[in-house]
């Protein structure tokens, strides 16, 4: 049976890099048809700024 040591979780979590549609921001800024100026949370990453590599 394999132990699990302390400190180890980082390795066994899936690689990841920052989201290509907020920059790791987590947020989009965008504007409406009526020009006003909003900021979502982005949906490609669910506003955590990073995505599975």
């Amino acid at each position: 049976m394999a132990r699990h040591t302390v400190g180890r979780m980082s390795e066994q979590l899936p690689p990841q890099k920052t989201c290509p549609d907020c920059g790791g921001r987590g947020t989009v800024d965008w504007e409406t048809p009526a020009g006003d100026q909003v900021t979502t949370q982005c949906s490609g990453c669910g506003g955590t700024g990073t995505v599975l590599a």
